[in-house]
């Protein structure tokens, strides 16, 4: 059997399936075998005659069963092993392959192009080293597998190591680039740091250098000392950036020295932000330099070289004057700022202004306080000026203005301004008017050293005497330094003091506010807090009852914590009256006002907290006000007198008012013991309303839940909805123990609260109604998913069929068939794989029938589609079969003929072979007729044989042809070919036989003469063509022909000898009867030559006469040539230099002597053409005879030379063949003699064995190769004798080859003795083997120390010794046998003789040792027997107890109340059971230990220790069994109240989840938004998401409560929900990430989409105007009129112009691709796009150009052709009335409408209808049928038609003829005026030229028209 492919992995399945078929086939086969051998058996027994035979067959048969079976199950392990490598091989692509996408990964060098970019990087780089770790399992799975592949020596193990090795280094290999990318990315990190860091810097420098490089340098004195300190300010910030930009670039530089990899990058970067830094800090000090020198020159403006000094000087006094000036105006200016502040009479109006007002008045007060500090600077300033007096300056030709507003500057080329500010005026463009304002729209006006623009009618001049007096308002004349700050200094202390007098007011403001305050509050808490306690309201539901107890509990905290606050008034009442702020002639009106407060109080209660329906008399409650009003220590108020000082006024306290308001505290407390007791009650009631609503609730939304149709689309749809609905149907049995509650609450609240009952009562039912209806739809669901999960599966079944159908029908389907039989074969075998897959899809089909049925059975709601898809796939598997069986029938039938071809190629090979030996030519003479003779008998047995097969086969085709084979046509004409071809070999076979004898001869000549006239009749039509008679080529033609004569020169001789052949068969009367046929066949032989002869002759002599001498001479250079060649290859002195290189020098030279034999008859019929020649006395006769000389003697010496050289050949070859005969005879001495000298005798029997069998074959081998030894050496011997060549080595060679033969024979006879005493030997080895083998086997038993753990094990034991010792005896006396058998061997002198003493001495000591040890084991194994009788009973005890044990310490004390339930009632059957089992067990053992002791038994010890154990044991589980009940009973109370929070938390854990999905669902939609409005919305709503939260929240922190209270009990997760504290916890902060993100994004796009909408705004501006300007520049263009010039000239500039706008559309272009690149899609500002407007000025352009272009067409239509201005701009207005858009064409209908308008009778035809009239006119107008006519195509379409009549100069000519009188050659004016219009009289008349008659005189008024028209038609 052969070996399956195991490395071809393809089919393996098939394989494996195959191989299973097999091993069943052989099973099967089991049978037969055994049959055989039963029957060869039974042969043998009966003395069959050939028994030896049959025993031999039979031993063959098993040997090879055997080895099939051995194969077999080879093959079968290795194709388990394939399989197992196919899987190992998957694993492993699947790891190459991530290997190469990991590879490539870190192979990219991309290194990202900014920070973020880097960053994103890193983080898929950290993933990525995550993925390579996590991948580390796979990769040792794979490697352990290969070690099991190795360790188990799997047949591909070698590929498989090495695959895994590969693997394994790949993945080693990931570690270096891993690490390597990693230091690359974050290199790459530093370096794009670096580059934003440089950017920064970059862009500081930008900011700096405008500054820095600025090239104001001040226009006086002043400016330019405020730019220095400016500069000073910029210097310092320079400076103290410096040590920024080293940092930065010495990190660039370090990564340099690092060797970074964007070094060059990186130096350019730092050298380009040291240049700039450089650049920077030289235009800084530039700019220092430069204002330096400004101020030099303005210091030394005016002044001479020689004043300089003293000019310098007065300047620097006059700048410190004017500097105190200023720093004196700004003090001033300050104080003024401060002083109406400190002054303000306000303090306030309540505690908290007058609060606000002192800490700001505190602050000022600070401010104040350090001012003092730049008084102290201007007073020591004031003393530093040396002028004293106010500096004068020159105003001289200035004009002021005045700020009459506030002014912002927009722009840098204005400057801003406030109201009041007075400002120089530089420039304006008119003079003040009478009213004082100016008609210009802007100033120019210099402020603060600087100038620019402001708004004319923001200003109003001033005048110079008005101008002085402002600026003299607030100095009074002042005109010293000294004056100046003696000012300046009573001011600030009239400040101070203002600032003292305040602090002091504002300080009592706030204790007479705090007293306000304080009897508000307390008035304010009674009143709501008697509300509250005597309010009646019970609350509507637990929220509002739970509200109102929260309220009372917070007012009774208040009642304690509020009982002290009277007295505390009164106390600070007190103090301020002794501090006399308290005056007490105000008191009238302050009972006023508190009289109205009284009066006020029931509003307010009323407002603060008084509920609806509160029961409280009106007339108690306004005199109970007035008592507390009256109790009230103090009310103060606030007068503001004419002098600004508070006064304040009191009433005295009241003994009786303090009474009644203590009675009523009684009250108050008393009201609210009353309020707790009504609330507690109510809370009960209202607790069970809101805990049935939430179940309603609860019931409701479940039920809405179910409220849907949706019952999946396919299989996996529908299992997802059962999931859901598992979980529905946990949470309905939450639920369900909810409403059981609710039962119980509702039951026990109806006897609690009889006058809620009805309520209670109503609620209970409604839920029961709704949970009732709950579970009935969810169990209706429940079903109908059922029935969807079951109809889903039908059809995924039905698809996965069918789809196997298609599948295999395409297959089975199949028109591919076979050309031969082994193809056949295979696609039948491959046709019944198809068979044996359809028959294993069987089961499929049968479960998915019975499926359907079942559904059908259960009226399932798709049953009609069930039914059809029953129905269809019954029919395609119908079908199936159907094709599978006619595809079957067919490859039969394709096999049948391909049988049948095979046999009919067999058949007719055979007769083909056997028809040419038929064929072949008869021996000559005598024995070789004999030979045929009897040839021809074999052949006729051959013929009776062979009849057999060709009836079979005639039989074969008939059956296929009664079957209606698909072929029959083609098997009836191959079956009668066949039998035509059988019957003619058969008819030729009795022929030939029966003529054999006696017409040998006969035969040979007729064939002969068959021959010769076939050659006569083929060469006769050459020699009687006339071909002659045609004078091309007739060179070679007269080559042929001598060619063919000396063909017929050749053959004369065999046409001579085959007649005479005939005549010598006449004249010996050996015709066999044919004489006459004979004679007439000589004739007519004769005539056909002698006819042959003659007309070749003629032929010959017709061309003999062209060109003979040149053909005979080119034949004499082939020849010569040829022979050139030939005897350089002849005289070679290379006869080989081994047998291969001569046997290719001898083909070689076969072929030169074969084209050597073949030039002789070329050079024969040169011989035969030279001698014509010579006999014709030809004029070249001495040099024809010359060259035939030549070519005959070297012919002659090449034909010696060629003769000796293959002699010489021969005689190489026949050496060298010796010498490579020599050398593999010595070959395979040599190999042999490796045989026969091996050491190898055999390690074991079988090796031995087998050697003696191989050297047995060897013997016989060496008898048989004796005979080609000694043909070797006579071929060598004869050698010598035919010649001396190589003699010495042929003699040399045949000795060595003796000798090595002689040794080799010696060595395999020695070789066959030691075998033989080896055999011997390992015979008797063999036998000791097997002794030692049993006796090792049995030692082991007798001495192991295992004497039964149990009682059944020490018995078995015991049994098997007896067995043992039973077995000792047999085996005691094989071992005797096997000592006589080696003692023989050592008397033979056996060469392993000591190796034999050795064995038996080993073999006798083992036998003694284990008789040894078999005597001890059998009385240890009766001394513990007993023990274990004992041990037994004891263990049985011990598993009792070890398995009560394991219960009582269970850790399971229930998971909930159920359980803990289920198992207090296993603990009571428990606790039964043990008492019962003290009674059997524990009274029984301890009875057998006393017996055992009192015994004395060997093991009393343990036998005790091990009941005392017992004992034990037994007490310890007594007492753990009674810990563990009351523990359980703990639990039980424990769970009853863990039940009632996990109910509550699964409610709003649910609720919570719930608004979560839904929150994050809408928080997590994308962001992305098409305009502003729709970002708004999104962030109004994210605004109103986030007020939301607060309700949330709350939730969130009651579930953490109610999770804290559960923990704390302990216990497993809630059964009620699958929420737990950790998820809802990392919920809530996921949506704090998720706000937070969606807040970040709804800002991005808010900015986005403001930058959008700006945009769209830009380019809807230039699009609107651009279109705009398109629209207009189109109408003007159309709508042009006057003169065609000027229209052109018009036209020509509007071109120009739309040109020159190609910038605005460049723009608007520019616009568009950045709303394209922002993905801006739409506008709504604008309809209009870039590519539209770029269309449309594409258009415009065109339309431009065609106008020119027609605009000329008119213009030379005109002049030319004639056509009137009128006709063209009436051409031209009927096209512009059709255009309608202005797109300068029109389209086909507009086109035929402005023919009909110009008077074109066009048919109107039908829609659709032809109209070959109009096709026609679009054939010349637009031919490329675009589907538009252009203006230009529509001139010339008209023009042409205006001109049309006029075809040639000719009919023109006429024309005129006929207008002039009489035919004359000119015409007159008057002529043209009458018979033309005047247009086309002017044009004739402008263009004529006066008529010349033939004597050269003009003629008055006469016109040329002949020479017009001429000139005309030539233009």
């Amino acid at each position: 059997m052969p070996g399956p492919d195991m490395g071809d992995p393809t089919n393996l399945q098939g394989k494996i399936q195959k191989h299973q078929a097999f091993e069943a086939e052989l099973q099967t086969n089991q049978g037969r075998v055994d049959a055989v051998n039963q029957q060869g058996r039974d042969l043998i027994d009966n003395d069959h005659y050939s028994k030896d035979n049959i025993e031999a067959q039979l031993e063959e048969i098993a040997a090879l069963w055997d080895q099939l079976k051995l194969a077999s199950e080879n093959k079968d392990k290795k194709l388990r092993e394939a399989q197992q490598q196919q899987q190992f091989n998957r694993g492993c692509e699947d790891v190459e392959l991530w290997l190469t996408e990991v590879e490539g990964h870190l192979a990219s060098e991309d290194l990202g192009k900014d920070l973020p970019s880097v960053q994103n990087l890193q983080k898929k780089h950290a993933l990525l080293e995550a993925d390579v770790a996590a991948h580390q399992e796979r990769v040792d799975g794979i490697d352990i597998q290969a070690k099991q592949f190795v360790d188990e020596g799997h047949f591909d193990a070698d590929n498989i190591k090495a695959k895994q090795e590969a693997l394994q280094e790949r993945y080693d290999a990931l570690q270096e680039p891993l690490a390597a990318r990693k230091a690359k990315l974050a290199d790459s990190l530093r370096f794009q740091q670096l580059v934003r860091d440089i950017e920064d810097e970059e862009a500081w420098i930008r900011e700096k250098e405008p500054v820095a490089s600025s090239t104001n340098r001040g226009r006086d004195l002043i400016g330019v000392q405020n730019l220095l300190k400016k500069h000073q300010a910029l210097q310092a910030e320079i400076a103290g950036h410096e040590n920024r930009i080293k940092a930065v670039c010495q990190t660039g530089q370090d990564m340099v020295q690092e060797e970074h990899f964007a070094t060059d990058d990186i130096n350019s970067k730092v050298s380009g932000l040291e240049d700039k830094w450089q650049e920077l800090k030289d235009k800084a000090g530039q700019r220092k330099q430069d204002l330096d020198d400004s101020l030099l020159a303005q210091q030394l403006c005016f002044c001479t070289a020689d004043k300089a000094a003293q000019r310098k000087q007065d300047l620097d006094d006059s700048l410190q004057a004017q500097q105190y000036f200023a720093d004196a105006n700004e003090a001033e200016s300050w104080l003024k700022e401060k002083e109406p502040i400190i002054g303000s009479v306000d303090y306030g109006k309540d505690e908290d202004s007058a609060e606000a007002l002192l800490k700001k008045h505190e602050a000022i007060v600070s401010d104040l306080d350090a001012y003092g500090t730049s008084i102290e600077a201007l007073r020591d300033q004031a003393r530093a000026c040396k002028q004293q007096e106010a500096p004068v300056e020159d105003d001289t030709g200035r004009q002021c203005v005045v700020a009459l507003y506030d002014y912002q500057e927009k722009s840098p080329r204005e400057v801003s301004m406030k109201k009041g500010d007075v400002l120089v005026l530089l420039n304006s463009a008119n003079k003040a008017s009478s009213d004082g304002n100016e008609a210009s729209d802007w100033w120019k006006v210099e402020v603060n050293d600087r100038q620019g623009f402001v708004p004319a009618a923001y200003v109003k001049k001033i005048d110079a005497a008005q101008s002085a007096s402002r600026e003299n308002i607030s100095g009074q004349a002042v005109n010293s330094v000294a004056a100046r700050q003696e000012q300046i200094e009573k001011q600030y202390d009239t400040l101070q003091s203002l600032a003292n007098d305040r602090k002091s007011n504002l300080e009592k403001s706030c204790k007479k506010f705090m007293l306000i305050r304080e009897a508000n509050e307390l008035q304010n808490w009674i009143n709501e807090k008697e509300a509250i306690a005597a309010s009646e309201e019970l609350g509507d539901d637990l929220e509002h009852v739970e509200e109102l107890q929260k309220k009372f509990d917070n007012f009774s905290k208040d009642l304690k914590s509020h009982q002290n606050r009277l007295q505390e008034i009164n106390e600070i009442a007190r103090k301020l009256e002794d501090e006399g702020m308290i005056v007490a002639e105000e008191a009238p009106a302050v009972q006023a006002q508190v009289a109205y407060a009284v009066e006020a109080a029931p509003v307010n209660a009323a407002m603060l907290g008084a509920a609806p329906g509160a029961a409280t008399d009106e007339t108690d409650s306004k005199s109970g006000w007035k008592d507390l009003a009256f109790r009230l220590n103090v009310i103060a108020f606030w007068t503001d007198s004419s002098d600004k000082s508070a006064q304040f006024v009191t009433c005295a306290p009241s003994t009786h008012h303090q009474q009644n308001l203590n009675q009523r505290w009684a009250a108050l407390e008393q009201l609210a013991s009353d309020r707790s007791a009504t609330l507690g009650s109510a809370h009960e009631v209202q607790r069970f309303h809101r805990d049935a609503e939430e179940t309603k609730d609860w019931i409701a939304e479940k039920d809405q839940a179910l409220n849907t149709d949706n019952y999946g689309h396919d299989l996996a749809s529908v299992q997802a909805l059962q999931r859901k609905h598992e979980g529905f149907e946990r949470d309905l049995a939450a639920l369900g123990d909810k409403v059981h509650s609710l039962d119980d609450t509702s039951q026990r609240l109806i006897q609690t609260h009889p006058e809620a009952a009805d309520s209670i009562s109503e609620k209970q039912s409604e839920i029961n109604d709704a949970w009732g209806n709950l579970t009935a739809r969810a169990d209706a669901r429940k079903a109908k998913l059922m029935d969807s999960q079951d109809y889903q599966r039908f059809l995924s079944d039905f698809r996965d069929l069918e789809s196997w159908i298609n599948g295999i029908m395409t297959l089975v389907s199949s028109d591919e068939l076979a050309k031969d039989v082994t193809g056949a074969e295979a696609l039948l075998e491959r046709h019944q794989d198809h068979r044996t897959e359809i028959d294993a899809r069987a089961g499929s089909f049968q479960a998915f029938e019975n499926f359907g049925q079942q559904l059908l059975a259960k009226n399932h709601y798709a049953s009609g589609d069930i039914e059809e898809k029953l129905a269809t796939l019954a029919r395609e598997r119908e079908e199936l079969e159907k094709a599978w069986v006619a595809r079957r029938m067919k490859l039969d039938q394709c096999l049948e003929l391909q049988l049948f071809n095979r046999d009919c190629e067999q058949a007719e090979a055979w007769m083909a072979s056997r028809e040419a030996f038929l064929q072949e030519a008869e021996g000559p003479e005598g024995s070789s007729v004999e030979a045929m003779i009897k040839k021809h008998e074999d052949f006729d047995k051959a013929i009776n044989a062979q009849e057999e097969k060709i009836l079979a086969l005639q039989s074969f085709a008939d059956q296929l042809i009664a079957a209606d084979h698909y072929d029959a046509p083609a098997i009836t004409d191959r079956r009668d070919e066949v039998l035509d071809r059988w019957r003619s070999l058969k008819g030729a076979l009795i022929e030939k036989r029966s003529k054999l004898g006696e017409s040998q001869s006969l035969q040979q000549f007729s064939r002969d003469a068959d021959e010769i006239e076939a050659w006569i009749s083929e060469k006769l039509q050459t020699a009687t063509d006339e071909s002659y008679k045609d004078p091309a080529n007739i060179q070679s033609k007269h080559q042929k022909h001598q060619a063919f004569e000396a063909e017929l020169a050749a053959n004369a001789d065999r046409v001579q000898g085959v007649i005479g052949m005939g005549q010598s068969l006449i004249d010996q009367n050996k015709c066999a009867g044919s004489e006459e046929a004979v004679s007439a066949r000589i004739v007519s032989l004769g005539d056909q030559w002698e006819y042959l002869v003659q007309k070749s002759a003629e032929k010959s002599q017709m061309l003999k006469e062209a060109n003979m001498l040149q053909n005979f001479n080119t034949g004499v250079k082939e020849i010569e040539y040829w022979l050139t060649e030939v005897e350089a290859l002849v005289q070679s002195e290379d006869y080989g230099k081994d047998l291969a290189s001569v046997s290719n020098l001898m083909k070689k030279h076969q072929l030169l002597e074969a084209d050597i034999t073949a030039h002789q008859d070329r050079i024969r019929d040169l011989n035969n053409q030279a001698d014509t020649f010579i006999s014709s006395n030809h004029y070249d006769m001495e040099s024809i005879k010359e060259k035939k000389t030549t070519i005959n003697t070297r012919f002659e010496r090449l034909q010696n030379l060629a003769s000796e050289r293959r002699q010489r050949l021969q005689e190489s070859l026949t050496l060298h063949q010796f010498f490579r005969d020599i050398d593999d005879e010595e070959a395979w001495i040599k190999e042999k003699k490796l045989l026969v000298s091996s050491d190898d005798y055999g390690r074991d029997l079988t090796g031995v064995q087998n050697l003696r069998k191989k050297h047995k074959r060897l013997e016989a081998e060496l008898g048989g190769h004796e005979a080609a030894i000694q043909a070797v050496q006579n071929t060598g011997e004869g050698l010598m004798a035919q010649s001396s060549l190589g003699a010495a080595e042929i003699q040399r060679r045949c000795d060595e080859l003796t000798a090595n033969w002689s040794e080799l024979k010696q060595l395999a006879a020695n070789r066959g003795q030691k075998l033989e005493d080896s055999l011997a030997y390992q015979q008797f080895s063999a036998n000791v083997d097997e002794e030692e083998s049993w006796i090792n086997e049995k030692q082991n038993l007798v001495s192991s120390e295992d004497y039964g753990d149990t009682l059944a094990a020490v018995q078995g034991l015991q049994k098997k010794h007896e067995a043992f010792e039973t077995d000792f005896k047999v085996h005691r006396e094989r071992v005797d046998y096997i000592y006589s058998q080696g003692n023989k061997l050592i008397d033979e002198g056996n060469h392993r003789s000591d190796d034999i003493k050795g064995r038996i001495n080993s073999l006798e000591s083992k036998v003694h040792s284990l008789e040894d040890s078999a005597t001890k084991r059998k009385q240890n194994l009766d001394d513990n027997s007993a023990f274990l009788q004992f041990n037994w009973k004891a263990d049985v005890v011990e598993s009792w107890i070890a398995d009560k044990e394991a219960t009582v310490f269970s850790d399971d004390y229930g998971r909930d109340l159920s359980s803990v339930q289920t198992l207090l009632t296993k603990q009571e059957t428990f606790d039964a059971g043990l008492q019962a089992f003290e009674k059997e067990g524990i009274t029984t053992i301890t009875k057998l230990k006393e017996q055992l002791v009192a015994s004395q038994h060997a093991q009393s010890d343990a036998i005790k220790q091990r009941h005392a154990s017992l004992i034990k044991r037994w007490e310890k589980l007594l007492a753990d069994s009674g810990a563990r009940k009351q523990r359980l009973l703990r639990s039980q109370e424990q769970f009853k109240q863990v039940e009632d929070l996990f109910l509550l938390f699964a409610k709003k854990a649910s609720a919570f989840n719930s608004w979560f999905e839904n929150a994050e669902e809408d928080l997590t939609d994308p962001v992305r938004c098409n305009s502003i409005e729709e970002i708004k919305a999104l962030k109004d709503a994210h605004a109103a998401f986030k007020a939301s939260l607060t309700t949330a929240e709350t939730d969130y922190q009651q579930l953490i409560e109610l999770d804290k209270k559960i923990k704390s009990y302990k216990v497993t997760s809630n059964p009620y929900t699958w929420f737990t504290i950790e998820a809802i916890d990392d919920t809530w902060r996921n949506l704090q990430r998720i706000i937070a993100e969606r807040e970040a994004e709804l800002n991005k796009e808010k900015l986005r989409q403001d930058e959008n909408d700006k945009l769209r705004r830009q380019f809807a501006q230039h699009a609107n105007a651009f279109h705009s300007w398109l629209q207009e520049t189109r109408a003007a263009m159309v709508e042009e009129t006057g003169s065609l010039e000027a229209q052109l000239e018009a036209t020509k500039q509007k071109c120009q112009e739309i040109r020159t706008h190609r910038t605005q559309l460049k723009k608007v272009e520019d616009l568009g691709a950045n709303m394209e690149e922002r993905l801006i899609l739409d506008n709504r500002y604008t309809e209009h796009s870039t590519v539209g407007l770029a269309q449309q000025w594409d258009q415009l352009d065109q339309l431009g150009m065609r106008m020119c272009h027609n605009l000329e067409q008119q213009i030379q239509a005109r002049n030319k052709v004639g056509v009137s201005e009128e006709a063209l701009k009436e051409f031209s207005m009927m096209f512009k009335h059709f255009d309608k858009d202005k797109s300068g064409k029109l389209d086909h209908h507009e086109f035929k409408s402005c023919l009909r308008s110009l008077g074109y009778d066009l048919p109107m035809v039908e829609e659709g209808e032809p109209d070959p009239e109009f096709h026609a006119i679009l054939d010349t107008v637009d031919p490329n049928r675009d589907g538009y006519v252009s203006l230009q195509e529509y001139m010339a379409f008209m023009i042409s038609r205006e001109t049309e009549n006029v075809q040639t100069s000719e009919e023109v000519e006429n024309a005129f003829r006929a207008i002039a009188t009489e035919g004359k050659p000119y015409v007159t004016k008057e002529e043209l005026y009458a018979n033309l219009t005047k247009d086309q009289a002017e044009y004739c008349i402008l263009r004529m030229k006066p008529y010349v008659d033939n004597r050269g005189h003009e003629v008055t008024g006469a016109l040329d028209y002949i020479d017009f028209t001429q000139s005309l038609f030539t233009n």
